[in-house]
């Protein structure tokens, strides 16, 4: 007897079926796996800050390879994302600000409650290496406990943040949450307090001894921005800013006050900037308008930010009229004085230390101050005396190399970025020679702050 065999046949749409529930269960097993044992990453240390903490990761976690600035929020992000079947599952987020009111963890808390509209299930502490977060369990309009978010105080007004966020999954967010907050290490660091006592320092010079110590007389500066060596082209000279100072205020008593004109060429686009600064004395109060143009109309900002009495700093977006209020450090000091601040560093008694920089847009962005050997000076710059690199922990702004003469005076900036640029100390009346469309505009600054029509 002849025995046959028949082939079963199947359907595309029955193996493509198929495919997909073996998916699922393979997603699922993923799932089940990753709620039992959260594997984390290496710690990802944020700068010089001497905080590091580490995020969940594996086949079904996405996150940043390093921290991010957030510039809405003005803070430091680390987040990773669970995704299964195209859904986000989970969130984490570590969130590090640079600068806070100073509220305590359980007060921080309360605020977010409150503006979120939300309640507090349950709240608690965890203590390790030698420091304590205080957390709290959210409870949700819906009724869920899915969230977490833990505060940790740290020194200098500083605050670090965990949030941790699941789609109505309790158990989830606890294990989550429970793991990765033990994942904080903080290295002690002596040069965010370094940084406060040589800001002391600054105030206590005063800022007309500042910018008169650094530009003479006539409180004039003025550079032309050329790209490196190897991009030049016919013509290298891609930009220019210039600054003039008063060493007097309209506002402020013992103050004074600046205006700024920049152009620049970046990414084939040409853009403007035109600012007007005035502090008091001891900087502890400014006001500084900044105006930042596409000259083709494709963009831009116009920006007020103001450091108050009270030391709360406010930034107005004056084309939407949206305000926001931080309050910085006592390290802080604003963008438009880095030159200034720079040579005072060069007579300091430190090599290394860290202040917060106020941004034109009103960002706060820790940077380091370092001193160089002279081994790390150009070839073709044998008289520089001094190097001072300035870094930003905001890795987007790279870093500037300073370089300064035997009287202590710069000559030219070299900043590391994507496209290298090379700020050549100039005067105005070269950058109105190198830059014609702009002559006119920067002969009436120029007459804004000639001493007989000021009446000084």
């Amino acid at each position: 007897m002849k025995i046959i065999f028949e082939k079963n046949k199947y359907s595309t749409t029955e193996v493509v079926l198929l495919g997909v529930f073996a998916l699922g269960l393979l997603l699922s097993l993923i799932l089940v796996i990753s709620r039992n044992k959260i594997r984390l990453s290496s710690r990802k240390e944020l700068g010089f800050t001497g905080v590091s903490v580490s995020v969940p990761v594996g086949p079904v976690w996405r996150s940043n390879e390093n921290w991010q600035y957030d510039q809405q929020d003005k803070v430091f992000t680390l987040t990773a994302t669970m995704y299964v079947q195209g859904k986000s599952e989970a969130m984490v987020q570590w969130r590090y600000l640079p600068r806070a009111e100073r509220l305590a963890a359980s007060e921080r808390i309360k605020f977010y409650v409150t503006q979120g509209e939300v309640g507090v299930a349950k709240t608690g502490t965890i203590k390790w290496n030698q420091i304590t977060l205080e957390w709290a369990q959210i409870s949700q309009k819906s009724g869920t406990n899915d969230s977490f978010i833990g505060v940790a105080e740290l020194a200098d007004k500083r605050v670090l943040e965990l949030k941790v966020l699941t789609a109505a999954d309790e158990e989830l967010a606890r294990s989550i949450f429970e793991v990765v907050a033990r994942s904080i290490d903080l290295v002690e660091t002596s040069l965010l307090k370094e940084g406060i006592e040589f800001v002391k320092y600054l105030r206590d010079i005063g800022a007309r001894e500042l910018i008169r110590a650094e530009m003479g007389g006539k409180l004039q500066r003025a550079y032309v921005l050329r790209r490196q060596a190897a991009q030049l082209g016919t013509n290298d000279n891609v930009g220019f800013e210039v600054d003039i100072f008063s060493d007097s205020s309209d506002v402020y008593s013992n103050g004074i006050m600046s205006e700024r004109l920049g152009y620049n060429i970046r990414n084939g686009a040409e853009w403007s900037n035109n600012s007007l600064f005035e502090c008091d004395g001891r900087f502890e109060k400014f006001i500084w308008q900044n105006k930042h143009m596409n000259l083709k109309g494709r963009g831009g900002s116009n920006v007020a930010v103001e450091l108050e009495s009270d030391g709360e700093l406010k930034i107005c977006d004056l084309s939407s009229a949206e305000e926001q209020a931080f309050r910085p450090s006592e390290a802080a000091v604003a963008k438009v004085l880095i030159d200034s601040v720079t040579r005072a560093f060069v007579d300091y008694g430190s090599n290394e230390l860290v202040i917060d920089v106020i941004l034109a847009n009103g960002a706060i962005v820790p940077m380091r101050l370092l001193k160089l050997p002279l081994e790390e000076r150009p070839l073709d710059l044998p008289e520089v005396a001094h190097i001072v690199q300035l870094e930003y922990l905001d890795s987007k702004r790279g870093s500037q190399h300073v370089y300064f003469d035997g009287n202590k005076e710069i000559i030219s900036k070299f900043e590391q970025r994507r496209i290298p640029l090379i700020w050549q100390r100039s005067d105005l009346d070269d950058v109105m020679e190198k830059f014609r469309p702009w002559e006119i505009y920067i002969q009436e600054m120029r007459d804004r702050y000639d001493p007989a029509t000021m009446g000084v």
